[in-house]
């Protein structure tokens, strides 16, 4: 169950921040430098990645981006679970909570070295109207391109490697973050059930997962996970 990182005992940050550590120290294949090498490399589109209707896509083309961080953060939940965390991955609503969590600015020195903008003013942030006029849209393409420009609003907030799309995963705050979006994205389909989402696109490979595609990530529950 992914939890809203405001609702973490000291406990489950402890069993957090402790799997983020030896992810980071790991010489495992999938240690951090995986997850940022990876978001480097298909946030321009790769020789093996998909095209669809003539379109070369990367990570953050529309009908795509979405699907393909579902299984990223998912992925690097799964490289924490096996560095020894028991809970699972936090997501950051910065609807609610309008400044950079507090474990993800007091708790990162000594071990990841982490840029970021000076200042934070939250009345920068989007609103809680721009966001429910998104969420409340019952077309697709409207709600993908309006979420991903407030996904990227966010990520220039924060500044430092987070406005970089090709180093953001550099910066924990990333995957909470991107868990949110992706929260944001299950909500819709559970509110939409029969929206329309672009057939030609489901069928496209999630890039470097070769045996995924987009229609194998569109329902968290065969994923197993849920968010409360």
């Amino acid at each position: 169950m992914r939890k809203n990182q405001s609702n973490l005992s000291n406990n489950e940050w402890d069993d957090i921040i402790d799997a983020m550590k030896c992810l980071k120290k790991s010489k495992k294949e999938k240690n951090w430098d995986y997850f940022v090498d990876k978001h480097d490399k298909y946030s321009t589109h790769q020789h093996d990645g998909p095209h669809v209707n003539g379109e070369d896509l990367h990570i953050h083309s529309s009908y795509y981006w979405l699907a393909w961080h579902r299984k990223f953060i998912l992925d690097f939940e799964e490289a924490l679970k096996n560095e020894g965390m028991t809970n699972d991955l936090p997501y950051w609503n910065w609807i609610t909570t309008r400044e950079i969590p507090k474990e993800l600015k007091k708790r990162l020195f000594g071990w990841m070295n982490v840029s970021r903008a000076v200042s934070h003013n939250p009345d920068k942030l989007p609103t809680r109207s721009t966001f429910d006029a998104i969420v409340n849209s019952t077309v697709y393409a409207s709600f993908d391109l309006e979420l991903n420009n407030l996904h990227g609003i966010v990520h220039n907030w924060v500044g430092g490697a987070m406005s970089n799309p090709r180093k953001s995963p550099k910066d924990p705050l990333f995957f909470l973050h991107h868990a949110f979006i992706d929260k944001t994205w299950a909500d819709w389909q559970a509110k939409n059930p029969t929206r329309n989402f672009e057939s030609d696109m489901l069928e496209a490979e999630l890039t470097p997962y070769d045996t995924l595609k987009v229609r194998d990530v569109m329902n968290i529950n065969n994923l197993g996970y849920s968010y409360i």
